[in-house]
């Protein structure tokens, strides 16, 4: 389980959002806009602050924008769907957000099977099926002769997010996505697609790859790019766990929720004799692959550890990372505002003050699920809207990912 999960953190990323939507009748022009009506009503009523990021004019033209692309008769219940994703994306809160109900059932949704990386030096091939192996650690660099960042650019409606982090990270994720990409006008048909790579040396390769469809996505084996090593923060055994790096000691949170055959009462109390038996200077909370839960999970061990500083004088640090969302991102900000920790990494996914504790409702005819944020978090006051910044900004190259080196915790023993 965990194991699969930390793949994604370099986005190795045929998400679960791609996962598959179920085969469905196609509906008629009235039921779309009747459907259209339900993600209006729903959110003007549901949603914490609806204009809180557009104005009521631009919700308005973006209501009548998707309007006329559902009347467009030609247009299949697939390219619907994407109508509306679009128009809940407009909104600009990365909790709100539309998509296919049941997310991981199986059905006709088109995948292309790239698995990627994005670094600080470009979009890497990853992980996929054995045809293309070839390429793998290739920077993709076009599809269909469309450049990257156009395709980015094309892509970008598609997104809902409320920072560059989410936005970008997203992107990477969703050119597997060879509906999206068939929405955009990218492509014209989403069976296929010519995916230009770039090696080491400069020289372009170019292959037709062929879309996995529903549970082909499940079932095809992937091949993967050979690594020197795997850092252990990538490997958990657990929802939390901690160990010795190199005379610091690591505290690895996978996500904000309560192991019920290891309470966070008794971590905390395992934490607190480790620090006590190792004499550590360095206290480190990884945050970099935790997409969220109950932030309230956390705080217990925030506050000892923010005591325990006090009283014995170690440096609290936190790592974070394009991957670290929602309540993550909260209790990163606790520890930097209670617990004094130097935050080490990139950019968070998740926003420091955002919308969020999320509501849903389905769409009566067309197959998807509004998802949308009901109460406004601000850890931070006064914090300017979007990511939390690291205090130690670290990069991570693909020669990185492939040497298995930790660049945030070398940095955090480097301070």
């Amino acid at each position: 389980m965990f194991r699969g999960k930390m793949r994604a953190f370099v986005i190795l990323a045929l998400s679960l959002m791609l996962a598959a939507a179920p085969v469905v009748a196609e509906t008629t022009v009235e039921q779309r806009l009747a459907d259209l009506e339900t993600v209006r009503t729903g959110l003007e009523e549901g949603h914490y602050d609806l204009f809180a990021l557009v104005t009521p004019d631009e919700w308005q033209a973006s209501l009548e924008a998707a309007a006329e692309k559902l009347r467009d008769e030609n247009l299949d219940d697939r390219m619907a769907c994407y109508a509306i994703i679009e128009l809940v994306a407009s909104l600009g809160d990365a909790h709100t957000q539309a998509w296919f109900t049941g997310g991981n059932a199986q059905g006709d949704i088109r995948a292309l099977p790239l698995q990627t990386g994005l670094f600080a030096d470009g979009l890497y091939l990853l992980a996929t099926t054995e045809p293309y192996a070839q390429y793998l650690g290739m920077e993709i660099t076009a599809i269909e002769g469309v450049p990257m960042n156009e395709v980015f650019a094309r892509l970008t409606p598609l997104i809902s997010y409320d920072n560059e982090t989410r936005l970008q990270t997203q992107l990477a994720g969703n050119i597997a996505d060879a509906e999206a990409l068939r929405y955009v006008g990218i492509l014209d048909d989403a069976s296929q697609a010519e995916v230009t790579f770039t090696d080491a040396k400069g020289e372009e390769h170019t292959a037709t790859v062929e879309a996995l469809v529903g549970e082909e996505m499940y079932l095809t084996q992937f091949a993967f790019l050979e690594r020197q090593a795997v850092p252990a923060a990538e490997q958990p055994s657990a929802i939390y766990e901690f160990s010795d790096y190199g005379g610091a000691l690591w505290i690895g949170y996978y996500s904000c929720a309560e192991d019920p055959e290891h309470p966070m009462a008794d971590f905390v109390q395992e934490v607190e004799q480790a620090i006590a038996d190792g004499s550590y200077t360095k206290v480190c909370v990884d945050l970099r692959y935790n997409g969220g839960g109950n932030s309230a999970v956390l705080e217990p061990l925030i506050d000892r550890l923010a005591a325990l500083r006090e009283e014995m004088g170690f440096e609290v640090y936190a790592l974070i990372g394009e991957n670290t969302f929602s309540s993550a991102v909260m209790n990163a900000a606790q520890l930097k505002t209670r617990a004094g920790a130097t935050l080490v990494g990139r950019p968070t996914g998740g926003s420091a003050n955002h919308y969020g504790e999320l509501q849903s409702f389905e769409l009566d005819h067309l197959p998807l699920t509004v998802y949308y944020s009901t109460k406004y978090f601000e850890m931070l006051p006064g914090y300017p809207a979007g990511s939390l910044q690291p205090d130690i900004e670290v990069e991570r190259t693909l020669e990185d990912y492939v040497s298995g080196k930790d660049c945030e915790m070398e940095a955090v023993l480097a301070d």
